[in-house]
């Protein structure tokens, strides 16, 4: 968006109006580390053939071969300069982006039926995946403006979008490019086991999808939770005798610690809850896996991590079933599960601790959130089917 294309010879209302749209791309862009690479022409005064086509304009070294004030790009953006249609005829617009490695290119700007259709022809060709944000290209004339969009569409399955759903795609994009961290890679690097751990670990740092670093706290959460319980009692027994502390009963999950050495409470006989130790290690086994898949992959890893979170579900049902084992013991000795026991001249209060409820809110924590997103991931499912279906519809001559 050039001086001359918006206040000089080749300038057009219709080009103005798209001007705030680009801007409040350009913004979101650069606040999800997105390259922006500025294709502007710079031609040479009385060489260039374009020239005797469209008249002199956008002269390299003048004032109107310079991007608006409204536009203006930044220290971290990219400046190519061109003296053809296409962005990609004689320039490195090609070598860049293959450095960023980048495979999919957002096309803004005029002229939607010259510049932009002839560069969009260029990145087909050389295999990028091509985005055009209808509200952010304009042409001098309507016709013109959506033959060159339908003819893209069509001829390089461009996908044309309101600005609106791009801005929504940048946002959801969990693995946004970062132009300050690329590298050249020999193919062995690239897909070497250190390398790519490296690289997703920096792009789960700078940034991704707000809303599954939330799943990953609540999977986080429940993990912490589960570890609780092994240096939590899970159970346990207040005894007391004429209103005095004889001493307690505290059942974990791998032994059974008593605090007097009184024979009554030495007679009170928990035994340990061995069978769900396997069980909980195997939950945290389980989640982690799943957390490390989201971690690395974030959005792009959902599913699986959904998938281990309901394996780790159905462990924890194991879990919760284990309050039965220790109810049986304490009526097999006579004592009420919960509340007090009066025996001969002691008074026994039986309680869960810190282990059973931290073993109930992962419990929920997990069931909760694997609902909540199979939920939200089903109806993305379907809406993206019905979206594609429309999309076809519309197709159909």
């Amino acid at each position: 968006m050039l001086n001359d294309f918006i206040y000089g010879p080749l300038s057009s209302e219709r080009f103005k109006k798209i001007i705030p749209n680009i801007k409040r791309l350009l913004e979101e862009a650069r606040k999800k580390n997105i390259p922006v690479i500025y294709t502007n022409d710079s031609h040479i005064k009385g060489v260039d053939y374009e020239l005797r086509i469209w008249g002199d304009h956008a002269i390299k070294g003048t004032k109107g071969a310079e991007v608006i004030d409204e536009l203006k790009p930044t220290s971290s953006d990219y400046i190519i300069e061109k003296r053809r249609y296409s962005a990609f005829f004689n320039t490195d617009l090609d070598l860049l982006l293959r450095e960023l490695e980048v495979d999919s290119l957002i096309l803004t700007g005029v002229s939607t039926d010259v510049c932009v259709l002839h560069t969009a022809a260029d990145a087909f060709f050389r295999g990028y995946k091509i985005i055009i944000p209808e509200d952010c290209v304009e042409a001098f004339t309507e016709e013109g403006h959506k033959w060159a969009l339908d003819y893209m569409r069509r001829i390089y399955k461009a996908e044309i979008l309101k600005l609106e759903d791009v801005l929504k795609r940048i946002e959801d994009d969990p693995d946004p490019p970062n132009p300050g961290e690329r590298m050249i890679r020999t193919e062995a690097e690239h897909r070497s086991f250190t390398t790519i751990i490296k690289s997703r670990a920096k792009k789960v740092m700078r940034g991704g999808n707000k809303t599954q670093y939330i799943w990953l706290a609540f999977d986080i959460l429940a993990v912490l939770l589960i570890l609780l319980m092994f240096n939590r009692p899970y159970w346990r027994l207040d005894v007391s005798k004429n209103n005095q502390t004889v001493g307690s009963v505290l059942l974990y999950l791998d032994h059974v610690k008593y605090t007097s050495n009184d024979p009554f409470v030495k007679s009170l006989k928990m035994g340990r809850i061995s069978n769900i130790i396997g069980i909980l290690k195997f939950f945290i086994v389980v989640m982690l896996i799943g957390i490390v898949i989201r971690a690395m992959l974030l959005e792009k890893g959902a599913p699986i991590a959904v998938m281990f979170r309901l394996i780790a579900f159905l462990a924890l049902i194991s879990v919760v079933t284990a309050n039965t084992q220790v109810l049986k013991v304490l009526i097999h000795q006579g004592l009420t599960p919960r509340g007090l026991t009066i025996v001969d001249s002691y008074t026994v209060f039986s309680t869960p601790d810190w282990g059973y409820y931290s073993s109930i809110l992962a419990f929920v924590l997990t069931l909760v959130t694997f609902t909540i997103e199979t939920v939200i991931f089903i109806i993305k499912l379907v809406a993206r089917g019905v979206k594609e279906f429309v999309e076809e519809i519309k197709k159909r001559p």
